[in-house]
Order: C-alpha cells, then sequence, then structure tokens
C-alpha cells in the first residue's frame, strides 16, 4: 500500500478509502447469499419425509436415543419451524453486514461508477452489523481505513441453536472470511498491475524502456 501511495497521484486520504472501498466490494461480491430455497426444502414436511424427520428432531434435541414416532407431529413441526428460521439467520446476515461499510466508504472514496452491484437488501434487525472508518486529511503518516462486519459477534456467537449447520461466529469465518481474503487478493493484484504500469510509462519516457533497433 505504501509503495502505491507514492506512485499514485491521488490524494493520500481519497486512495486509501477508494482502496478500501474496494475491497469490501469484491468481499460483498463473493460472500455467498443464504440459499433460501434449498434450506426450505431440506424442512419441507411431507409424509414420506415424516421419519426422517423426526428423527432428526431427535438427534438435535436429545443425547438419548428416543422412540421416533413418540413426539406429536404439531410439536416437531414447531420445532423445525424454529430450526429453519435459525438456519437461514446463521449466514444471512453476512452479505448484508457490508452495506454499512460499503456506504460510507463509497462516500468517502468518491466512487462513482461501481459496474455490477452486490445485492445488500438485507433487513438489519436489532443491532448493526457493520461499520466503516474513512481515512482523513492528506499528511499523517497513519491514514487508515477501517471497516468491520459484526454478523460473527454477538453474546451466543459461538453456540449452535435448533440444530444450525454452522455458528454465527463459524459462518462468519466460512463464507464471509474467504470473501474478505479474496477482496484483499484481487485489490492487491490490482495495485501492482498499476504501479508496473506507471514504472513502465515512466521508463518509456526516459528511454530506458525502448528496445534498441
Amino acid at each position: 500500500m505504501k509503495r502505491y501511495l507514492k506512485t499514485t497521484s491521488a490524494e493520500t486520504s481519497l486512495a486509501i478509502n477508494k482502496k478500501a472501498f474496494d475491497v469490501v466490494y469484491f468481499a460483498a461480491m463473493h460472500t455467498p447469499r443464504a440459499n433460501r430455497s434449498e434450506i426450505t426444502a431440506y424442512f419441507k414436511w411431507t409424509r414420506r419425509r415424516d421419519r426422517e424427520l423426526r428423527a432428526f428432531y431427535h438427534r438435535c434435541t436429545s443425547s438419548f436415543p428416543g422412540i421416533v414416532s413418540a413426539d406429536p407431529e404439531k410439536k416437531v413441526r414447531a420445532w423445525l419451524k424454529k430450526t429453519l428460521a435459525a438456519r437461514r439467520k446463521s449466514i444471512g446476515y453476512i452479505k448484508g453486514a457490508w452495506q454499512e461499510a460499503y456506504i460510507k466508504l463509497r462516500k468517502a472514496g468518491k466512487v462513482r461508477g461501481v459496474g455490477r452491484r452486490p445485492r445488500l437488501s438485507a433487513k438489519m434487525v436489532g443491532r448493526k452489523k457493520g461499520e466503516a472508518v474513512a481515512a482523513h486529511g492528506n499528511y499523517s503518516r497513519n491514514h487508515v481505513a477501517l471497516f468491520w462486519n459484526y454478523s460473527g459477534r454477538g453474546p451466543h456467537a459461538n453456540k449452535k441453536v435448533h440444530g444450525q449447520k454452522h455458528s454465527y461466529a463459524e459462518a462468519a469465518r466460512k463464507f464471509g472470511g474467504k470473501a474478505l481474503k479474496k477482496g484483499f487478493r484481487i485489490v492487491q493484484g490490482d495495485m501492482n498491475g498499476y504501479m508496473i504500469r506507471k514504472l513502465q510509462g515512466a521508463a518509456n519516457k526516459s528511454g530506458a524502456g525502448k528496445r534498441r533497433k
């Protein structure tokens, strides 16, 4: 990043905010959305799957093997409804949690056209799921832009409830963490390419980059 800032003619804080936005943009683009239909299909009650769903209910609610047919269908259905809601929520907020950083850093980096936009329409319920602090000024040595995805945080983030496949923290690391690393890799590659082009251009101007005939 330091080498890139020396190469670019843009204002320091503006360049940092623009690159921070790019990281958030690509992280949001590569964070998978919760596949609502796929999750819902598994918990759809049918007579053909009656025994399978009751067995699933017993595995998640008791450490002792029970008689599958002993529980009333209404009780199992109610539990499956809670389980379905919890599983949707476990990864549903991860993509939407980039929204706060996306908006703030886009404004701070004065980014205009972004091409294809990530779908960040998740309605946030309760506490904020993300945040960002833009870099300011042009002369400080400690220029930094910060952003957070809070989807994997909370007092019960490491607990699995109602048969969740992943806890909130696990889901954030698995789906959001990979996407964030990919975002950093893409932006790093972009900065490297920019610096190479600038250096090559400077070499051509001085004549050092031209081949002798």
